[in-house]
Protein backbone atom coordinates (compact mmCIF):
# COMPACT_ATOMS: atom_id res chain seq x y z
CA UNK A 1 0.00 0.00 0.00
CA UNK A 2 1.30 3.47 -0.87
CA UNK A 3 1.53 6.16 1.79
CA UNK A 4 -1.43 8.52 1.67
CA UNK A 5 -3.72 5.96 0.10
CA UNK A 6 -7.21 5.05 1.27
CA UNK A 7 -8.81 1.63 0.95
CA UNK A 8 -12.07 0.00 1.98
CA UNK A 9 -12.37 -3.02 4.24
CA UNK A 10 -15.77 -4.71 4.47
CA UNK A 11 -18.28 -3.54 5.30
CA UNK A 12 -18.25 0.32 5.68
CA UNK A 13 -14.85 0.91 7.23
CA UNK A 14 -12.25 3.13 5.59
CA UNK A 15 -8.65 3.31 6.71
CA UNK A 16 -6.27 6.13 5.78
CA UNK A 17 -2.52 6.18 6.18
CA UNK A 18 -1.02 9.68 6.19
CA UNK A 19 1.97 10.57 4.01
CA UNK A 20 4.13 11.55 6.99
CA UNK A 21 5.98 9.02 9.11
CA UNK A 22 4.16 10.21 12.21
CA UNK A 23 1.67 8.16 14.17
CA UNK A 24 -0.92 6.84 11.69
CA UNK A 25 -4.45 8.15 11.89
CA UNK A 26 -7.33 5.77 11.25
CA UNK A 27 -10.56 7.20 9.84
CA UNK A 28 -13.67 5.13 10.51
CA UNK A 29 -17.22 5.26 9.18
CA UNK A 30 -19.66 2.65 10.40
CA UNK A 31 -23.41 2.13 10.11
CA UNK A 32 -25.45 -0.15 12.35
CA UNK A 33 -28.10 -2.54 11.01
CA UNK A 34 -31.04 -4.08 12.86
CA UNK A 35 -30.86 -7.82 13.45
CA UNK A 36 -34.64 -8.04 13.01
CA UNK A 37 -35.06 -5.82 9.93
CA UNK A 38 -32.30 -5.75 7.33
CA UNK A 39 -33.79 -2.54 5.86
CA UNK A 40 -33.35 -0.65 9.16
CA UNK A 41 -29.95 1.02 8.91
CA UNK A 42 -28.59 3.85 11.04
CA UNK A 43 -27.00 7.00 9.75
CA UNK A 44 -23.22 6.52 9.40
CA UNK A 45 -21.16 7.39 12.44
CA UNK A 46 -17.76 8.89 11.63
CA UNK A 47 -14.69 8.99 13.80
CA UNK A 48 -10.94 8.80 13.86
CA UNK A 49 -8.17 7.79 16.17
CA UNK A 50 -4.40 7.82 16.21
CA UNK A 51 -2.60 4.50 16.43
CA UNK A 52 0.35 4.52 18.83
CA UNK A 53 3.61 3.29 17.26
CA UNK A 54 3.99 0.58 19.91
CA UNK A 55 0.73 -0.58 21.49
CA UNK A 56 0.85 -1.08 25.25
CA UNK A 57 -1.79 -3.83 25.14
CA UNK A 58 -4.55 -5.28 22.97
CA UNK A 59 -8.08 -6.09 24.16
CA UNK A 60 -9.74 -8.70 21.96
CA UNK A 61 -13.56 -8.71 22.09
CA UNK A 62 -14.94 -11.07 19.52
CA UNK A 63 -14.43 -14.31 17.67
CA UNK A 64 -10.90 -15.69 17.57
CA UNK A 65 -11.71 -18.04 14.68
CA UNK A 66 -14.48 -18.63 12.16
CA UNK A 67 -15.20 -22.34 11.89
CA UNK A 68 -18.60 -22.34 10.17
CA UNK A 69 -17.32 -22.11 6.61
CA UNK A 70 -14.42 -23.55 4.60
CA UNK A 71 -11.52 -21.38 3.43
CA UNK A 72 -11.31 -21.63 -0.36
CA UNK A 73 -7.95 -22.12 -2.08
CA UNK A 74 -8.63 -19.05 -4.22
CA UNK A 75 -11.22 -16.27 -4.30
CA UNK A 76 -11.99 -13.79 -7.07
CA UNK A 77 -12.15 -10.27 -5.60
CA UNK A 78 -14.61 -7.60 -6.74
CA UNK A 79 -11.91 -6.04 -8.92
CA UNK A 80 -11.39 -9.37 -10.73
CA UNK A 81 -8.03 -10.18 -9.15
CA UNK A 82 -7.56 -13.65 -7.70
CA UNK A 83 -6.61 -13.98 -4.02
CA UNK A 84 -4.86 -17.27 -3.23
CA UNK A 85 -5.12 -18.71 0.28
CA UNK A 86 -2.93 -21.22 2.04
CA UNK A 87 -5.33 -24.06 2.89
CA UNK A 88 -4.83 -26.80 5.45
CA UNK A 89 -7.00 -29.89 5.93
CA UNK A 90 -8.63 -28.37 9.03
CA UNK A 91 -9.79 -25.20 7.24
CA UNK A 92 -10.87 -26.83 3.98
CA UNK A 93 -14.26 -27.74 5.46
CA UNK A 94 -16.63 -26.68 8.24
CA UNK A 95 -15.04 -27.58 11.57
CA UNK A 96 -16.86 -30.43 13.31
CA UNK A 97 -14.29 -32.21 15.44
CA UNK A 98 -12.11 -30.93 18.26
CA UNK A 99 -9.04 -31.42 16.06
CA UNK A 100 -10.61 -29.31 13.27
CA UNK A 101 -11.41 -26.50 15.73
CA UNK A 102 -7.84 -26.66 17.03
CA UNK A 103 -6.67 -26.57 13.41
CA UNK A 104 -8.58 -23.33 12.90
CA UNK A 105 -6.63 -21.79 15.79
CA UNK A 106 -3.31 -23.15 14.45
CA UNK A 107 -4.13 -21.74 11.00
CA UNK A 108 -3.91 -18.15 12.29
CA UNK A 109 -0.46 -18.88 13.68
CA UNK A 110 0.85 -19.69 10.20
CA UNK A 111 0.98 -15.91 9.63
CA UNK A 112 4.32 -14.40 10.72
CA UNK A 113 2.62 -11.06 11.47
CA UNK A 114 0.17 -12.72 13.88
CA UNK A 115 2.99 -14.60 15.63
CA UNK A 116 5.07 -11.42 15.99
CA UNK A 117 2.09 -9.43 17.29
CA UNK A 118 1.28 -12.18 19.81
CA UNK A 119 4.91 -12.22 20.99
CA UNK A 120 5.29 -8.43 21.33
CA UNK A 121 1.94 -7.15 22.61
CA UNK A 122 0.26 -8.12 25.90
CA UNK A 123 -3.32 -9.23 25.24
CA UNK A 124 -6.60 -9.63 27.09
CA UNK A 125 -9.05 -12.03 25.42
CA UNK A 126 -12.67 -11.78 26.51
Amino acid sequence: MRAGSTYQTPPRTWLHRPRCHCRPEVLVRVAFQSLDNSRALSEPVRGRFVVPPDPLFFIHSGDTIYADGPIAASVVAENGLVWNNLVTAEVSKVAETLEEFRGRHRYNLLDENVRRFNAEVPQIWQ
